[in-house]
This record gives C-alpha cells, sequence and structure tokens, in this order.
C-alpha cells in the first residue's frame, strides 16, 4: 500500500498536472483565459498553504491566494462588460496568418481560403478567398490579359477584399470596367499597412510578379489605422518589417518589429496581450493617438514606396495614394487633419473616400454590417468605379456579372 505521505504527493502531483492542462487550454480557446489562470493560481495558493508546515510560508501562500483570487474576478467581470463577440473563422486553419520574413505574416499560397465571420448567432459574411502561387488574392476577371500596362493595388483588408467574394474586390471591379485594358495584381491583405508594400518591394517581390510590365501604375489605399501598423503598434504583425525615420526624411529598414527579442519574449507579449487587466493598463494606440513623429514616418513609408516603384519600373512610373476617410473607419478625423498635412509636405495630394465618393447620408450602406466596417460589394463597386474615372482609365460599356465565385 501507498503511505499517506505518497498519497498526499500524488494528489498534489495530479492537481498541479490539471491546472497546468487547464491553463494551456485557457490561453488557447477561453474569452477570459487570465481569469481562469487566476483561479488556477489561487487553487495552487491554497494547496501550498496545505503542504506547508511553516507558519510564515502558509500565510504568505494564503495572502498571495486572496491576492490572486481579485484579479480573476476583475479579469472575468472586464469580458463580460466588453465581451468578444465578433469573431472571423478561416479553413484551411490558419491559412491566412503564415509567418513571413519578407512581410512579418501572410496567406497560405496556391490555396481557396473559407472565411466566414459571425455576431453572436448572427452571420456576417461567408465567402472564399482565391489566393495565387504568389501569395495574391486572384482577379478573376483579370485572367487571360496579357498587357504591358499593369496597376498594382497595396494596402491592407479594405484592398484585399475582406468579406467579399473574389469578383467584388476593388482590383477585380476595376479589372471588369477596363476589361484587358491592364494586368492587375491584388498585393493587399488583412493588417497589412504601407510597410509591408515597401518591404515587397524592396525585397523585389513586387519586381519578381510584374516583370513583364512595361506601364506601371501603383495604387496604395490607406486609412488612419496604417500609421499605427507602420509604428509596430499592432499585436497581429509583431514580426512585420520596421522602418525608422531617415535623417533626410526618407525611410530606413531597420530588421522587424521584434528583432532582438527571443521567442520566449515574443510569446509573452502575445499572451499577456490576452488579458483585460494589462489591456486596460498598457493600452494599444494602433487606432491613435499619434505621435508626429509616426505620423512623418508613416507618410516617409508611402513615399519611398513611390521612388522604390520608380527606380524599378522606371520614371514615367505612376502612384496615387487613396485615403479612406474616418467617416467609414475609427472615427479619428485629428489623425486624418495630421496625416493629409504630412502629406502635403511632401507635396502628395490623396484622392479621399469620403460621402462625395460613397454617396448618401448613412455610411452603414457601405460597410459589411455594423459589427464589421469592412467595405460591402456596393462599396467595393463605387470606389472601383470613382477611380476608373479620376485616373482616366479606359472605360468599356460593362454589365456586371454577378458570377459564383466558389
Amino acid at each position: 500500500m501507498v503511505a499517506t505521505g505518497g498519497k498526499i504527493f500524488i494528489a498534489n502531483a495530479l492537481t498541479c498536472a490539471l491546472l497546468i492542462t487547464g491553463c494551456v487550454l485557457a490561453l488557447k480557446y477561453s474569452a477570459a483565459p487570465f481569469g481562469w489562470l487566476g483561479l488556477a493560481g489561487f487553487v495552487f495558493c491554497l494547496q501550498l498553504c496545505v503542504a506547508f508546515k511553516h507558519a510564515l510560508l502558509r500565510n504568505t501562500a494564503l495572502m498571495a491566494a486572496f491576492a490572486i483570487l481579485p484579479l480573476a474576478i476583475v479579469e472575468f467581470f472586464l469580458v463580460w462588460q466588453n465581451p468578444a463577440i465578433t469573431w472571423a473563422t478561416y479553413e484551411p486553419s490558419r491559412s491566412m496568418f503564415q509567418l513571413s520574413d519578407d512581410l512579418g505574416y501572410g496567406p497560405l499560397i496556391s490555396t481557396k481560403v473559407h472565411a466566414t465571420r459571425h455576431h453572436e448567432e448572427s452571420l456576417l459574411y461567408d465567402t472564399w478567398y482565391s489566393i495565387d502561387d504568389h501569395g495574391l488574392r486572384i482577379t478573376p476577371d483579370n485572367s487571360g490579359s496579357d498587357s504591358d500596362k499593369c496597376l498594382l493595388f497595396f494596402g491592407g483588408s479594405f484592398t484585399f477584399g475582406e468579406g467579399v467574394a473574389d469578383f467584388e474586390s476593388t482590383p477585380n471591379r476595376v479589372a471588369q470596367y477596363t476589361r484587358g485594358e491592364y494586368r492587375i495584381f491584388n498585393f493587399g491583405f488583412p493588417g497589412y499597412g504601407p510597410h509591408q508594400m515597401l518591404s515587397a518591394l524592396e525585397r523585389s517581390l513586387v519586381k519578381q510578379v510584374a516583370s513583364s510590365c512595361k506601364q506601371v501604375h501603383a495604387i496604395y489605399s490607406g486609412l488612419t489605422q496604417h500609421v499605427g501598423r507602420a509604428a509596430g503598434l499592432a499585436q497581429w504583425d509583431v514580426h512585420g518589417p520596421k522602418f525608422i525615420l531617415g535623417e533626410n526624411g526618407s525611410a530606413l529598414n531597420s530588421g522587424y518589429f521584434d528583432t532582438g527579442q527571443s521567442r520566449i519574449t515574443r510569446q509573452w507579449h502575445k499572451q499577456i496581450r490576452k488579458s483585460r487587466i494589462y489591456g486596460k493598463l498598457f493600452p494599444l494606440r494602433v487606432g491613435g493617438p499619434y505621435t508626429q513623429n509616426e505620423i512623418d514616418l508613416y507618410t516617409a513609408i508611402v513615399t519611398s514606396a513611390r521612388l522604390a516603384l520608380e527606380t524599378q519600373f522606371g520614371a514615367d512610373t505612376k502612384f496615387t495614394v487613396v485615403f479612406w476617410h474616418p467617416m467609414f473607419h475609427e472615427r479619428n478625423t485629428t489623425a486624418f487633419d495630421q496625416i493629409l498635412k504630412a502629406f502635403r509636405q511632401r507635396n502628395v495630394v490623396p484622392y479621399i473616400i469620403d460621402d462625395q465618393v460613397l454617396v448618401g447620408d448613412d455610411p452603414l450602406q457601405y460597410i459589411i454590417s455594423q459589427y464589421d466596417e469592412h467595405p460591402n460589394a456596393i462599396a467595393h463597386e463605387n470606389v472601383a468605379d470613382f477611380l476608373t474615372q479620376a485616373l482616366e482609365l479606359k472605360i468599356a460599356p460593362l454589365v456586371l456579372e454577378q458570377t459564383a465565385a466558389n
């Protein structure tokens, strides 16, 4: 028979194993992982109270237990107060978040991704993303075009077309309007900023894909949050390409946002951000407010991309900046005005996507849902029509075909 001391040791070991397993599962699956971690810590400290023979150690463990418990309760309360009730799923799993030393992350190449987003029990969208062997979203109506005149689209999810079908994205709508006049490449991807655009150019990724292009017109679509992304403030882009502001006002490559961090440190930062208390104490500034240096860095990255395009494709390369008004995203009008001023100082005049382009008193008619502010199919169609006319691209008479994208 096992001695009493041995039974206690086995019981304690099993309890610890269960607590550790529960913590791992909570970090991966729970909406309130640090609430469960706090409860696990509370139980562990009570277990130490029983195990310790010395009064001082028992009292210390007991005080630790009742110091941890309130923190766990606050974590649960913050999640209850502001639950994460909107979420996206992708099949194949992780197909949208492959680690990349060129751009930080990107999609699984040569695949078709089934993307859905829910808000509570409501389905916000259910669509498919087709990714080619270069990691770019496929532009269906561009297939068969052998033109040496090319349109290169850069940006984040607005350019990529998050939440809409392949044929509904802005680049594809432009392809439909221009009817083979241009070869079109969609370099946009959810969460990207201008730093991914500049990195793709400096690493010759764009040149490799568009090597046969003789006439190039690049279109970068930005929004206020791109300032925070370019400054490394986005929690989803910890390994993204990092740039710093040079003395001459240009953007200089400085490695990655996590350069110098160990794998353990990166994982620590990733996990600690799941704590609601930590988020309250140290909020992310990806949506602002921004320092003047961060805004200057952002505009420097954009203008450096223009210079890189001219170097690789010729001095006659065209570069257009399109900027979304904050009425459709973020609502940060202060940052919007500061960004436009910084652009003007660099002789850049963006085309603004505002209520003059997306006409109407209600911006909700142009977004997927009040719970997902990405542009819907109507917005993409209108923006494509605006760009086609404003940039004096050839327009062919066309009735848009609502063909299935699956």
